[in-house]
């Protein structure tokens, strides 16, 4: 699966330009009111933004190719939870969740929302094992990197697709 360099920085250039459009179009959206089928009638925005973020990162990190280098933008408070912060909300103890479901239970159902979604996370990467695939790093490997993009990242797997 090895491609010549110069076509896959070729490639790489366009691909990295659909995303950043895309990017662009469903930043426009309303991430917090957005339904689960808002985007393609299967995703919300914000699954939709961070599974074309994800890909321009891997892309960006991966591919060795200076003109694809993506960094997302941070916002004060669009900032969505990673690591350590998403960690900590779902590992609270039992009664800080029962005190959640006394004020309404709003926070406790954005908790599992977070918890399904991370669960879809891990099954995508229990799925798709990384050192089994082996490296696709370089600009040489751009088809395995690619392919590697659409099974992490469902909805850019869906825009290649269509």
């Amino acid at each position: 699966m090895k491609m010549a360099a110069d076509k896959a920085k070729e490639l790489a250039v366009k691909i990295h330009a659909a995303l950043k459009a895309k990017h662009g179009e469903i930043s426009k959206m309303d991430l917090e009111k957005g339904k689960s089928s808002d985007v393609n009638c299967k995703y919300s925005p914000k699954e939709a933004l961070a599974d074309i973020e994800g890909c321009l990162i891997k892309l960006s990190e991966k591919s060795g190719i200076e003109e694809v280098k993506w960094a997302p933008e941070t916002k004060g408070d669009d900032k969505m939870m990673m690591g350590g912060e998403m960690m900590d909300m779902m590992m609270m103890e039992g009664e800080k969740m029962d005190d959640m479901m006394m004020e309404g239970g709003e926070d406790m159902m954005m908790m599992e929302g977070m918890a399904a979604a991370a669960d879809a996370g891990a099954a995508a990467m229990a799925f798709f094992d990384e050192e089994k695939f082996g490296s696709s790093e370089g600009p040489e490997l751009l088809p395995k990197l690619l392919l590697e993009c659409l099974v992490l990242y469902p909805y850019v797997g869906d825009l290649v697709r269509s």
